[in-house]
């Protein structure tokens, strides 16, 4: 087991029991979870439980999560290898949650999804399984977080430059005004009409840009 971070003697405890003996936490402690894994809210921590189906997203999740720390990332404090990941529980809304509680999407959606994607693929990897409505959480400071990493996958050295090229040409298609392929996207994700073009109009006028 590697501590990364100075936590509480009894989340320390709790862990290396599930380091030793595999034995999972209390049910109370259950917050939901998929075939790959299972997540427990253990005070402000936050511990991801990889079933064996999931074993294979273990290292590169923690090799993202470890290169994102002060970025999208949550903190880490802990992991084990193929078992568990301890990070910072996330206290933030969803896109659909933002917008039950506000009446209207975030007013930097566009700009914080292609932020963060910039800052995975700046470390060598991309989000294979991204979905904007779960993956994104924003917090009531203002700060944006990414949610599961389980599927990002490293970007091999001699097409890096490839991907850096194809990500910034899309982004900077939309500030060229060419939206076709931003308003299908956003379409097929479940925006209506009006709902796209408020946000593409508001990525269009944050200052600073993007790129």
């Amino acid at each position: 087991m590697n501590i990364i971070k100075e936590i509480p003697s009894e989340i320390e405890e709790t862990i290396q029991q599930l380091h030793e003996s595999g034995m999972p936490p209390a049910d109370r402690f259950y917050s939901g979870g998929t075939r790959r894994s299972h997540i427990y809210k253990i005070e402000k921590y936050c511990l991801k439980l990889y079933t064996p189906e999931g074993y294979n997203d273990f290292e590169d999740e923690v090799e993202v999560i470890l290169a994102l720390q002060g970025k999208c990332a949550p903190e880490m404090y802990a992991y084990s290898s193929r078992r568990f990941i301890l990070t910072e529980w996330i206290e933030g809304l969803n896109l659909e949650q933002y917008k039950e509680k506000h009446g209207h999407h975030p007013p930097n959606l566009i700009y914080d999804w292609y932020r963060t994607e910039m800052e995975i693929q700046n470390v060598g990897f991309t989000d294979s399984d991204f979905k904007l409505q779960d993956n994104l959480l924003w917090l009531p400071s203002g700060d944006v977080k990414r949610l599961d990493f389980g599927v990002c996958i490293p970007i091999v050295d001699s097409i890096i430059e490839m991907h850096e090229k194809q990500l910034r040409s899309k982004i900077q298609e939309m500030y060229d005004g060419e939206l076709k392929g931003i308003k299908n996207e956003l379409r097929m994700k479940g925006f209506k009409k009006n709902e796209a073009d408020q946000a593409i109009s508001n990525f269009l006028a944050h200052s600073p840009k993007l790129i």
